[in-house]
């Protein structure tokens, strides 16, 4: 079914024979916004809600496909109980909320030229989210005080996934509001309501223009959200950057001290805590590079970027600093440190603003000499951890390789060249193969302990395996190993 345009049923409605009933969808037709996402938004504490949001959307995931209508109704409910001031803050905020998002053309088209008593607001949400925008809503239009008695059928938590069912039709015939062959017209933005489109005289589907998505939760910091959703959208950023690269990398670069903590597994632990401490801080950099680059550097974001760009006026810095310190609070008593608990977590504080005032400089420097800059940024992310633990010279030559593997791409992509496709990894496994050389060629063999040897093992297997195919493809180049056959290239014939 095609869309109408908007004028086109205002005009419908003007010409409607008396007596014809109209059914009016609520939202994003007389509201032109999704009430329900309204309502969530609305909620105090955000992160609470946010929180209960994720756990029912969790639990319907598990549920089988059949639950799912009721998934909507199960998140006010659950939001409600957990935050049981959520409705009356809901109800004083209605007149507000009806202002910034009523579809005054529609409204004001109904009360012109439709008697109240022929008039049904009819909706899948919840009516303790719907109830409290009517009224204001006709306020709004100018309607008579009559228009308040105009009728909601909205669902209820109980009859939430049942209404979708049963459809709208049903509903309305239920309640005996829609009589069998009347003139009825139907004003709807959705498609779910086919039913009752078929069965109206009048079908205005209409798609309206204002109508727009409230960006749910949009003003909330949630850890490590703007590096995953805004800087690397298309990435496993968590598992594959996070915790794959940085967390094992240090588990490798710090092995010996934290293979011999009295619970090894708590000290992982602590290491872990302290990768999304680190982060909290380190992407605030982000965010502050995407500002600059906009405010100070004149950068038009392309289309892509606009969400990026946006999202870096509202990173939330005070709460990234506020996780990042939590998060190390929790760490520091699970790492075997020499430090006293306190001195061990003022002197990762004292690292995070280490860090983050080189990213301050960084972000506020030309672009041509940030190529210097950049390899002492990078470096920042494996350092840290000095500061609580001891680093062995097999640590050393893994953070070396690390830092210049990534600063020879980002230099070349200053220089005017390509950094897509440059074999980062590999050159980080014949750094880190090259310094492990020459630490034993200049007689660490001699002091090497088992534990350290188990560490030269892994940190070597570690990096050949992430490097393998970029190897692969380097000794190939080289000629070192057999190229594959092209499977178009034609064959040699077989000799006789």
């Amino acid at each position: 079914m095609t869309p109408i345009p908007e004028q086109f049923a205002l005009e419908h409605l003007a010409a409607l024979p008396p007596g014809a009933r109209v059914v009016v969808d609520f939202d994003e037709t007389l509201l032109l916004a999704n009430s329900t996402l309204l309502f969530l938004d609305s909620v105090r504490p955000r992160w609470l809600a946010w929180v209960v949001f994720k756990l029912v959307a969790l639990v319907f995931r598990l549920l089988p496909k059949g639950w799912q209508p009721w998934r909507d109704a199960a998140t006010l409910v659950a939001v409600s109980v957990a935050c049981p001031w959520a409705r009356a803050a809901w109800r004083r905020q209605a007149p507000q909320v009806a202002s910034a998002h009523a579809n005054l053309p529609l409204a004001r088209a109904l009360v012109a030229h439709c008697p109240p008593a022929q008039v049904v607001v009819c909706s899948f949400g919840l009516g303790f989210v719907i109830r409290p925008l009517l009224a204001p809503l006709w306020q709004l239009a100018g309607a008579p005080a009559a228009w308040h008695a105009v009728p909601l059928v909205a669902s209820t938590a109980r009859s939430a996934g049942a209404d979708r069912r049963l459809g709208k039709p049903t509903l309305l015939a239920r309640q005996g509001l829609v009589a069998p062959g009347e003139p009825l017209a139907v004003v709807t933005d959705s498609l779910d309501d086919r039913d009752l489109l078929a069965q109206a005289t009048h079908p205005l589907y209409v798609k309206w223009a204002a109508t727009h998505t409230v960006p749910l939760f949009g003003g909330l910091y949630l850890p490590l959200r703007y590096a995953q959703k805004l800087r690397h959208p298309r990435e496993n950023f968590v598992p594959r950057v996070l915790m794959f690269e940085e967390w094992v990398g240090l588990l490798l670069v710090f092995g010996p001290a934290l293979w011999a903590a009295p619970v090894p597994a708590g000290a992982a632990l602590g290491v872990l805590l302290l990768v999304f401490s680190f982060w909290c801080v380190y992407e605030q950099g982000y965010a502050e590079n995407d500002r600059v680059a906009v405010q100070r550097e004149g950068k038009q974001p392309t289309p892509d970027e606009q969400a990026r760009f946006a999202g870096a006026h509202r990173s939330g810095e005070p709460w990234g600093w506020a996780w990042a310190l939590a998060l190390a609070a929790a760490a520091v008593p699970l790492l075997p440190t020499a430090l006293p608990p306190l001195a061990a977590w003022g002197g990762w504080v004292a690292a995070l603003l280490g860090m983050r005032l080189t990213y301050a400089v960084y972000n506020h420097l030309q672009p041509a000499p940030r190529v210097w800059l950049y390899p002492v940024l990078q470096g920042w992310k494996l350092l840290p951890l000095a500061a609580l633990l001891p680093l062995n010279a097999v640590g050393l030559a893994f953070v070396v390789a690390y830092t210049v593997s990534r600063w020879f791409p980002y230099w070349i992509y200053r220089a005017g060249g390509q950094r897509k496709g440059f074999p980062e990894l590999a050159l980080r496994a014949v750094l880190l193969l090259a310094g492990l050389a020459l630490w034993l060629g200049s007689g660490g063999w001699a002091s090497a302990t088992a534990v350290v040897w188990a560490q030269v093992g892994l940190v070597a297997a570690y990096m050949l395996l992430r490097a393998r195919h970029e190897l692969r493809h380097a000794l190939r180049a080289f000629a070192w190993l057999p190229r594959a056959p092209s499977p178009s290239a034609p064959q040699d014939p077989p000799h006789a």
